[in-house]
């Protein structure tokens, strides 16, 4: 759905949309709601009540729901994206034969592409699945 046909609905102008995505300003509890309504998610999606923080939150989420456990190594020049980091199974975290050593910077990039693949699959995968459905 479009910022112009989002905001339609809502009868607001297409411009307080693109503040409301921007975060430049914030709609008030009813207007969220009608957001909810029309984008059929429920509130506590649009807000992201339960997305990490920072980063280093989502790395260690992402890794603990694969069952990996992640912890510091060692600090290198003082750059964070250089420092080490012992990834490992979240049942065995402290055996040095069943960790891998990698940069942060490096880590972090692996997550992101992982996200970014899981989610394309995810819309690919729901497609299918209503093109199944509603198929005649």
């Amino acid at each position: 759905m479009t910022q112009k046909e989002l905001a339609a609905i809502l009868g607001l102008a297409t411009g307080t949309v693109q503040q409301y995505e921007l975060g430049k300003r914030r709609p008030d509890i009813d207007v969220l709601k009608a957001i909810a309504s029309a984008l059929d998610v429920s509130v506590d999606a649009l807000v992201s009540v339960n997305e990490p923080e920072d980063e280093y939150e989502l790395i260690c989420d992402t890794l603990n729901t694969a069952g990996l456990n992640i912890a510091h190594a060692s600090c290198t020049s003082g750059d964070a994206d250089k420092d080490i980091y012992y990834i490992s199974r979240i049942e065995d975290p402290d055996d040095p034969d069943l960790r891998i050593e990698i940069e942060y910077s490096k880590l972090a990039n692996i997550i992101h592409q992982v996200l970014e693949d899981a989610d394309a699959k995810k819309e690919e995968y729901i497609q299918k699945r209503l093109d199944a459905e509603f198929s005649l």
